[in-house]
């Protein structure tokens, strides 16, 4: 039994040797080529990661029983939108598209020449240069008349309509509200 005591002296001072002389002591699975040691290739781990410290005094937004994207189709729905898109769950938006309240509203026409007019429309200022975005085509009239072909975005279809000063448009109903002077 002293016979095998003797070998791991003797491992453990040219182990000593070996790192005192500037080589790189011989790691687990390091092959051995005529007698010395191969360096082993560099390998650097990943980072640990850290670990999620969740504040368990703040309040629970999520659902025992739904999953986000029925949430957030959930959400859809009570905005008026399609719940059921082909787009992925990280480019939906819950901004509503179609506003409530669409109205078309005409003040004040000023009316020079065909080519230069001025109308104030839903508290905007109109000119033949300044138009809205929703007007598809515009005839300001001498006799103050407004003959305007108009895009609405809940209808998805181009309106015609013909309005007087201080008459307003619901869009929505379809009703034509009359101003007063």
């Amino acid at each position: 039994m002293a016979n095998l005591a003797k070998p791991l002296p003797v491992f453990l001072l040219l182990s000593a040797l070996a790192l005192g002389a500037g080589a790189q002591p011989l790691a687990p699975g390091m092959p051995m080529t005529g007698g010395s040691a191969m360096p082993a290739p560099e390998i650097t781990a990943p980072a640990p990661a850290k670990p999620m410290i969740e504040d368990i005094s703040a309040p629970f937004d999520g659902s025992f029983f739904l999953l986000p994207g029925e949430i957030a189709a959930i959400k859809k729905a009570m905005l008026g939108k399609p719940a059921i898109s082909e787009t992925p769950e990280e480019e939906i938006s819950l901004e509503p598209l179609i506003p409530q309240h669409r109205v078309i509203s005409i003040s004040g026409p000023l009316y020079r020449s065909p080519q230069d007019w001025i109308v104030w429309m839903n508290g905007q200022k109109v000119t033949p240069e300044k138009l809205l975005p929703e007007i598809v085509d515009i005839k300001v009239e001498s006799s103050s008349q407004v003959q305007l072909k108009w895009y609405d975005i809940g209808l998805d279809s181009v309106i015609s309509i013909s309005l007087r000063p201080h008459q307003t448009y619901d869009i929505a109903t379809g009703i034509l509200l009359p101003g007063s002077n």
